[in-house]
């Protein structure tokens, strides 16, 4: 399954930044709605210490929405807006293997893959 980004994502990327991810078809990295404890995408730990910190001191955020690899999801901006792509890529982490992005259900349009 697909989602598509119909609304601009909250969080803390510049706002041109978050707008640039409208209209683009991201695959699931798991099926269906995830109840995921967030951190900021700038803010937030980049080691797995500091995220199991952040979890266990209660400064993440629950919400329920979409996991997408953060690779997949950067290569895909990539191609509609390199310039939001490099941002990414300079301010945050999730271009590596194995880091999830996640968007909110409520900016979310689910397309399956038929």
């Amino acid at each position: 399954m697909k989602v598509r980004i119909v609304e601009v994502p909250q969080g803390e990327a510049p706002l041109e930044i978050r707008k640039s991810w409208v209209g683009i078809e991201l695959p699931l990295a798991k099926e269906g709605l995830q109840n995921c404890r967030t951190v900021g995408v700038v803010s937030g730990p980049k080691t797995i210490l500091g995220q199991l910190w952040k979890l266990l001191s209660g400064n993440t955020q629950g919400e329920i929405g979409y996991l997408v690899e953060g690779c997949v999801a950067i290569n895909l901006l990539n191609e509609s807006n390199p310039d939001a792509a490099k941002w990414w890529s300079e301010n945050t982490h999730f271009e590596k293997q194995g880091k999830y992005l996640f968007f909110n259900e409520k900016v979310c349009h689910v397309i399956s893959n038929s």
